[in-house]
């Protein structure tokens, strides 16, 4: 199972949108959530670009003959689950 690249709220920070926004700003606004010093940038920095939501495509080329069923939340793509048949 994998969230959707898509859906408007990033699942790991829980922001809107926050998946469309640069990696800088990504940092600068994980590092201010999650309380952390800005001593700590790099890092976070590091694993913020480590995070990589896929979208159905990209899924799909990663499993050919895979089952993809998708989740939703309130009529939207939440997340999809990939089974092998």
């Amino acid at each position: 199972q994998t969230p959707n690249y898509y859906f408007p709220v990033e699942p790991h920070i829980r922001l809107p949108f926050f998946q469309f926004l640069p990696l800088g700003l990504r940092a600068a606004l994980a590092v201010i959530i999650k309380g952390k010093s800005f001593r700590n940038y790099a890092k976070v920095k590091s694993a913020v670009a480590g995070v990589n939501l896929l979208t159905r495509a990209e899924l799909e080329k990663l499993f050919p003959d895979g089952k993809i069923e998708e989740e939703k939340l309130m009529g939207l793509v939440k997340s999809f689950m990939v089974h092998n048949l």
